[in-house]
């Protein structure tokens, strides 16, 4: 118990405040949002920009197409030895930023004002994704010897038809998880649920 204890609190001291919101600002900075009606709007910058950050890791990375255009990115953190596989489960795409003119702030600016990152997708879900990042990248950097491996799944297409988790799914990729923590913010509030069964 005492060398969890002493791993987890290696792991915390490792997790670098400036990176997270660097990266969630930067995420914010690259619009996600869907637009059918515009090609090149989509979540494919946002997700190559993730993609990007976990090879920086040496993450083993795979990103597949939920719909044309429009990229999971599916990265491996392999731990010593036989053990679970933990799921870290985010979305990249956001809602619209609607009329541009009401927004106090630039919608896209990736603000960091008085201790708050302002912008849309801040909350939901862009720092939920680099806080799932840098968690991996704090484990990853501590060379913590922990069994098993971590799946951070960054999906595509949450706000819509949820394109992107059904891919994630048919594709295999949950097969054999022991768990997951979806990233998304609910109130500051860690909420215990199960919803249906992967088969």
């Amino acid at each position: 118990m005492r060398d969890l204890e002493s791993h987890v609190d290696a792991v915390l001291e490792a997790v670098s405040q400036p990176y997270v919101v660097d990266l969630a600002s930067r995420l914010v900075r690259t619009p996600s949002v869907y637009r059918p009606e515009d090609p090149g709007a989509n979540e494919a910058a946002a997700a190559a920009l993730v993609a990007g950050e976990l090879r920086g890791m040496g993450l083993e990375v795979h990103c597949e197409d939920a719909a044309p255009g429009r990229p999971n990115v599916i990265g491996d953190w392999i731990g010593q030895g036989a053990g679970p596989l933990l799921i870290l489960e985010g979305h990249s795409d956001v809602v619209t930023e609607g009329d541009a003119s009401l927004w106090s702030v630039p919608p896209f600016g990736g603000i960091v004002a008085d201790g708050c990152l302002f912008g849309r997708g801040a909350a939901d879900m862009k720092g939920g994704v680099a806080a799932a990042i840098a968690a991996v990248r704090a484990i990853h950097e501590t060379g913590v010897a922990l069994p098993g491996r971590i799946r951070l799944a960054v999906v595509a297409d949450e706000e819509g038809m949820m394109l992107g988790i059904k891919s994630f799914i048919q594709n295999g990729w949950a097969r054999a998880a022991r768990g997951a923590i979806i990233c998304e913010p609910e109130a500051n509030a860690v909420c215990l649920i199960q919803k249906g069964a992967l088969r």
